[in-house]
């Protein structure tokens, strides 16, 4: 299986601009844990689950990589550290790991931890733990589409990116499904409406204060989805997503 993570390429059987040639395997891509919170039911059995969702995906890479020479493995070993030193979501540029199945699919992670153990004459191993918050897989290529009938073709949710392409006023509401989110004030032709990030944005300022309360950041559930916007015009922009 080739995949990559950040600027390194795995498990191609081609040396990289180095001279290094990387191997590694993934464990935890196909493995998904469930958030299960639960209440007691006083003088009953059992009890009743108030919460069942997927928790954040935990993913070890475990593998080797072998230099030319001394000079080729130290280069190697300061690309592993500095390719996958991401550690704050907020203030980093995501680090993605990248896998062919299908189709090409991506998830954003962070590094827990690093191990690194020379073995052999010029040849490094390692163990590589990350963690992606959003745990669901993603097309790495995204559509941009105008509203209509949009079809996800993965297994999980996605949340669609609206991008105004004319000025928003108060009443203008978009809606996904039943779902439907809508604003109290005017937004500007170019801003970015973000439903999995909640957020709303043209260029560093934030229009968040104009949301109505009342909306729902609504997401786009696997197959066909009623996708609008009624009192502006708008682009989405969603990937495929998959468990």
């Amino acid at each position: 299986m080739t995949f990559s993570l950040g600027s390194i390429n795995f498990n191609t059987n081609v040396a990289d601009g180095d001279g290094a040639l990387w191997f590694a395997e993934v464990d935890g891509w196909d493995t998904m844990s469930n958030r299960v919170t639960s209440i007691s039911l006083p003088g009953q059995h059992g009890g009743v689950t108030v919460q069942n969702l997927y928790q954040s995906r935990e993913l070890t890479l475990k593998g080797g990589v072998q230099a030319d020479d001394n000079a080729g493995y130290w280069i190697a070993h300061n690309t592993l550290n500095s390719a996958t030193n991401v550690l704050n979501p907020f203030l980093s540029t995501p680090l993605v790991l990248t896998i062919s199945e299908e189709v090409d699919k991506q998830m954003s992670v962070l590094r827990t931890s690093l191990r690194t153990k020379c073995i052999g004459v010029n040849l490094l191993e390692f163990e590589l733990t990350l963690r992606a918050d959003d745990p669901f897989k993603y097309a790495s290529i995204p559509k941009t589409v105008a509203p209509g009938t949009l079809a996800n073709a993965g297994t999980g949710i996605t949340y669609p990116v609206f991008t105004l392409t004319s000025g928003a006023s108060p009443g203008t509401s978009i809606w996904v499904g039943s779902m439907t989110w809508g604003v109290t004030g005017a937004l500007p032709s170019g801003t970015v409406i973000d439903m999995r990030n909640q957020t709303v944005l043209d260029g560093v300022t934030s229009y968040y204060a104009n949301v109505d309360p009342a909306s729902v950041w609504p997401y786009m559930v696997p197959g066909n989805n009623t996708v609008g916007i009624s009192g502006a015009t708008a682009t989405v922009t969603y990937r495929d997503a998959w468990t």
